[in-house]
């Protein structure tokens, strides 16, 4: 751990920072209080190779202990956690994913991931590659290189490159909020400082913008505009409440020209008896005492005020509107019967008179007009039989009498 100038001057050795603190993550109960007031949580824990034949340690290790550890942190509201994880953990690629043969160990870790995503914390979960053999020397000859996560799936970085990065994201915050990065160190890849790298990975959740703090005021200032107010007389001005204002819900408030279409009055038909008319409605069957204007309760529950007025009453019927126009009637039908015709001929020009049903009056015929014009048409049969008289309809025969 390299301290500034002015703590190594002061004699300040690296190992009187540092508090160690030993703890069983398997344990829930020995979490919380070694965590103590920490801001940032940084997990660096796995199964060890050591133990090749137990094959319940990624599940204990890189899963289970890892999510106690999660779930103490939220508990205690850290505001950072960084993981360290391993490469191909969420996407299937070689040579990453050898290492599931080690009993599982990418599936737990990506398990604990998902717990970390899940809690709702400020993380970053960082996917180095192998890191057995390179020494602290490697980054002598080789740079690392940053990438967004299931995109590398092979490679090799030292143990100091991990643990020098994850201090920069530790100062940096903003830089590496909400992330996941891939790391590698390669021969090929120029020098770059890491808060350039970090800066080109995007971030899966919007950082919350921090409140501003107010500005300080001058506290000179402020008596002497304290002092100003008092020395000046306070008068309070009346509130005065305004009316709300509501916006009309028809459009013709805003045009004068334009007004909504209006129907006709129907006018009352003439010929009609004189009568008070009211709003082209006959108002004769109303007597004076209805429709007073006083006032005054009258014979009649309801009342009329001067400013009311009377209520209009249309019609439903169109042909009251129009005298001309009457409503269709249906013909009166004439009934079946004989008729009795004169000719035209007749010097006085009457006309025989038919004899009809209904409303119509029977006339009888004038037997004077018959004997004088022979044409008249008979009475109409029937029956065929009356035009010939050698034609008779068929009779039975008349049984005769036996002889004995």
């Amino acid at each position: 751990m390299k301290l500034d100038g002015e703590l190594a001057n002061k004699g300040i050795q690296p190992v009187e920072m540092l508090e160690l603190v030993e703890c069983d993550l398997e344990k829930r109960v020995q979490i919380e209080p070694a965590l103590g007031n920490a801001s940032v949580v940084i997990c660096c824990i796995g199964a060890s190779e050591k133990e090749v034949f137990d094959i319940t340690g990624p599940y204990r290790i890189d899963f289970q202990a890892t999510k106690n550890l999660v779930d103490a942190a939220t508990i205690a509201k850290v505001n950072h956690f960084i993981m360290v994880s391993s490469l191909g953990t969420n996407k299937f690629g070689f040579p990453a994913a050898i290492l599931n043969l080690f009993w599982g160990v990418l599936l737990w870790k990506r398990k604990a991931e998902e717990a970390l995503i899940a809690s709702g914390l400020p993380y970053t979960i960082v996917r180095p590659g192998g890191m057995e053999r390179p020494t602290d020397a490697y980054k002598e000859t080789h740079n690392i290189t940053l990438s967004q996560e299931d995109t590398l799936f092979g490679g090799q970085v030292s143990n100091l490159q991990v643990a020098e990065l994850l201090a920069c994201m530790a100062k940096n915050r903003s830089l590496s909020y909400c992330k996941v990065v891939e790391v590698i160190a390669e021969t090929t890849a120029p020098l770059t400082p890491m808060e350039e790298l970090l800066a080109k990975i995007p971030s899966q959740r919007a950082e919350p913008k921090e409140s501003i703090a107010p500005e300080k005021s001058d506290p000179a200032a402020s008596k002497s505009m304290i002092s100003e107010e008092s020395s000046a007389p306070i008068t309070e001005e009346p509130v005065q409440t305004k009316a709300k204002v509501t916006d009309p819900l028809s459009p013709y408030t805003s045009y004068e020209d334009l007004k909504p279409p209006t129907s006709p009055t129907p006018t009352a038909p003439s010929g009609k008896k004189d009568s008070t008319i009211v709003d082209g409605l006959p108002m004769s069957g109303i007597s004076d005492a209805q429709t007073s204007t006083s006032g005054v309760k009258t014979g009649i529950t309801e009342t009329v005020s001067a400013p009311e007025e009377l209520s209009k009453a249309r019609p439903l019927s169109p042909y009251f509107a129009y005298e001309d126009l009457k409503p269709p009637s249906s013909p009166s039908p004439t009934p079946s019967g004989p008729k009795e015709v004169l000719s035209s001929s007749s010097t006085t020009g009457e006309v025989a008179s038919q004899l009809t049903g209904g409303n119509d009056v029977a006339k009888t015929p004038d037997t004077s007009l018959v004997e004088k014009n022979p044409i008249v048409n008979s009475i109409h049969h029937h029956s065929p039989y009356h035009m010939y008289e050698d034609l008779k309809p068929p009779t039975s025969p008349i049984p005769s009498p036996k002889k004995y």
